[in-house]
């Protein structure tokens, strides 16, 4: 009965081009309320409306955080990748588009909802850090090679 009602509301958002801030946070929403209720098609189904080029750029950093752990708490009902590889994403955008106000929403997550915090975070540890290129991590272990160890020297 639950689908019956909401999906026709979806529906209607989307046909009407529901671009609003109101609508797009009322869709948030219902999909932490459908994750909530175990109802993974209809949290999937508004994730994936939210998810749309026009709708992803209108969402705050909060909200991008709030969808980041409804995709990860998606992932923990299938074995798709893509739901954890995406709430990363959505992590990387919610630090990028205001680092305090997704560090405030993080650090403000429900008790059994931080395990998501803590994978996003392991996932994304680097975040801002340039990993070395082969090159660089090449360079610096010749480099760092004593004197007295030259392939070159030993050879007469």
């Amino acid at each position: 009965m639950k689908h019956l009602i909401i999906i026709p509301i979806i529906c209607l958002l989307v046909s009407c081009g529901g671009d609003s801030i109101n609508e797009l946070d009322t869709n948030l929403r219902e999909a932490e309320t459908a994750v909530a209720q175990g109802d993974m098609k209809v949290a999937a189904s508004l994730s994936e409306y939210l998810m749309g080029n026009e709708n992803l750029s209108q969402l705050s950093a909060s909200q991008l955080a709030r969808l980041s752990i409804v995709y990860m708490q998606m992932a923990d009902h299938s074995d798709e990748g893509i739901n954890t590889a995406t709430a990363t994403d959505l992590y990387r955008r919610a630090y990028n588009a205001a680092p305090d106000s997704a560090a405030s929403y993080y650090s403000s997550v429900p008790f059994d909802k931080m395990q998501y915090v803590d994978m996003l975070q392991t996932l994304t540890k680097n975040i801002g850090s340039k990993q070395p290129t082969i090159e660089e991590i090449t360079e610096f272990a010749v480099d760092s090679l004593p004197e007295t160890v030259n392939p070159q020297s030993d050879i007469q």
